[in-house]
């Protein structure tokens, strides 16, 4: 059990002398002390150390560069192509949508569970609300 926690949003740059800092799960940059039991807490010169690199860090301004990817293609779902290839001003207005939006599309339809749920939504984004996602 944890009693505290103290996140350090660029833990990546501190250096782990006492091998006390955990790796976050939600971030590549992000360090975690944690502590278990009130003896833990009792080594205020320890911790301080950690928070004053930490503020030199900042003040060095230290940070993690997004790592870009390259990655451009991406998969139209089976029912979104058949409906463009019946629809010719559906596939043009598609087509004229930025690279990031046609993908950021697909990946909207994609997340539905159920193939129901993902002909649902082609269908309703292609009747009642077809001006919100294939107008620029």
């Amino acid at each position: 059990m944890v009693l505290l926690k103290s996140i350090f949003a660029y833990g990546v740059f501190l250096k782990d002398e006492q091998n006390i800092l955990f790796i976050s799960e939600t971030s590549k940059a992000l360090k975690q002390l944690r502590f278990t039991s009130i003896k833990e807490l009792n080594q205020p010169i320890i911790i301080l150390s950690y928070i004053k690199e930490a503020i030199e860090n900042q003040k060095l301004s230290k940070e993690l560069k997004p790592i870009k990817t390259t990655t451009k293609s991406f998969s139209v779902p089976k029912a979104l192509e058949f409906l463009l290839n019946q629809n010719s001003e559906l596939e043009v207005s598609y087509k004229n949508l930025s690279l990031s939006k046609q993908k950021e599309y697909c990946l909207y339809i994609e997340t539905a569970k159920r193939e129901v749920t993902k002909n649902y939504t082609i269908r309703k984004d292609n009747t009642s609300n077809t001006k919100r996602f294939w107008v620029k």
